[in-house]
């Protein structure tokens, strides 16, 4: 897998968007098309591609200062999943922030998620909470990278 930042309007960023939209919101009953995405230009986006350029895994990350950053969106193929890509994806995506000067990074992680997320050293800070719809569940998780 090749791990590359994904740059805002690009047909691999909608590639990205696709996937998020398939996989984040879509079984919420929501989409993307429908929120606010007038900021994703100043977000971070980054992928995992397979030796013939497809998108296999993709993260989003909102720069909250030089230094701090929020985990926006991950999200791996349906066909990939338990692979190893979610992993692959959070190291590289890491390292690349890293680079940039990010000391910690946060995230709202769904309660579906944190246990992975604790696998790969995130802690939960504070008490459940909902978010996106009246069921969903999250707990906020942070890092010092």
């Amino acid at each position: 897998m090749i791990f590359k930042e994904i740059y805002f309007g690009t047909d691999e960023y909608k590639q990205a968007f696709s996937l998020r939209d398939e996989l984040l919101r879509m079984p919420l009953g929501l989409s993307l098309h429908n929120g606010d995405i007038s900021q994703e230009n100043r977000y971070l986006h980054f992928g995992l591609f397979d030796a013939a350029g497809k998108l296999e895994a993709c993260s989003v990350i909102i720069p909250i200062s030089s230094t701090e950053a929020e985990i926006y969106h991950v999200a791996v193929s349906p066909s990939q999943q338990k692979k190893g890509l979610g992993k692959k994806i959070m190291i590289e995506t890491e390292k690349k922030l890293q680079t940039l000067g990010f000391k910690y990074l946060q995230m709202d992680a769904r309660l579906t998620v944190v246990d992975f997320y604790k696998k790969l050293n995130y802690v939960v800070v504070g008490d459940e909470y909902v978010k996106l719809t009246p069921t969903l569940s999250h707990l906020k998780m942070v890092k010092n990278i």
